[in-house]
């Protein structure tokens, strides 16, 4: 691999279409070379009745995979990642529909969404990937409620106690079936993710969005950065 670079890239709602448009717009753009990797992107499908969103999560504006094959080979990707998102919780259908339509044979990988704090959650996570083999690439977890509130048990995928014994249960299947871990959170939870963490120094730790930097104070902050020591 010659080199790999997330590509910089926005996509809006218009005239219910989505417009294309690259984050340097201007006809001078030439694309890096080397091997080109958009690593973090979300798809929607905009059907409600097909590929439900959940009601407890946000309502996404709609970014099909049929317009993103069309921006992926005007832009000359070579591979992307899809960043299953909160709207679909653990339905993975239309993650799956993805790998259906991509422009290229193995072109798109995906990360997968479950609670980790439910024992089914393993065996779930394995049968999904045994069904999309080479495809799954890493668990993603959300910790973004604000510091001093509680954790969540049920309802919506997020926020769930990163000191509950399951989590830990989830980590290690996660590890065992050659995943990431994709962590989606604010600056406050650095520490507690770092511990656990430190208990699988074999499983890499993806920290999504870079924490949110703007949402910590200057040592949760640091904090992040000690992750990165692990």
């Amino acid at each position: 691999m010659v080199g790999a670079i997330a590509t910089a890239h926005a996509w809006t709602a218009q005239s219910q279409r989505l417009t294309r448009t690259l984050a340097d717009t201007s006809s001078s753009f030439v694309r890096p070379a080397g091997i080109l990797i958009e690593s973090h992107v979300h798809l929607f499908a905009g059907d409600p009745v097909r590929f439900p969103y959940n009601a407890g999560s946000y309502k996404p504006q709609t970014a099909p995979v049929e317009e993103y094959v069309k921006f992926v080979r005007e832009s000359r990707i070579n591979h992307s990642v899809i960043v299953h998102p909160e709207p679909y919780q653990d339905d993975h259908r239309y993650l799956e529909y993805c790998f259906s339509r991509e422009p290229s044979p193995r072109f798109f990988k995906g990360t997968c969404l479950f609670d980790p704090i439910d024992p089914k959650t393993p065996k779930r996570m394995e049968a999904l990937v045994r069904r999309n083999r080479g495809r799954i690439v890493a668990l993603r977890i959300h910790e973004i409620h604000p510091a001093g509130t509680p954790s969540t048990t049920t309802g919506v995928i997020r926020d769930r106690d990163l000191r509950d014994p399951q989590m830990a249960v989830t980590w290690r299947a996660a590890h065992e079936l050659g995943l990431a871990i994709q962590v989606h959170c604010i600056p406050y939870y650095a520490a507690a993710i770092g511990e656990l963490a430190s208990k699988f120094p074999q499983t890499p730790v993806i920290i999504d969005h870079l924490a949110r930097p703007g949402e910590g104070t200057p040592e949760e902050r640091r904090s992040t950065k000690d992750c990165s020591r692990i």
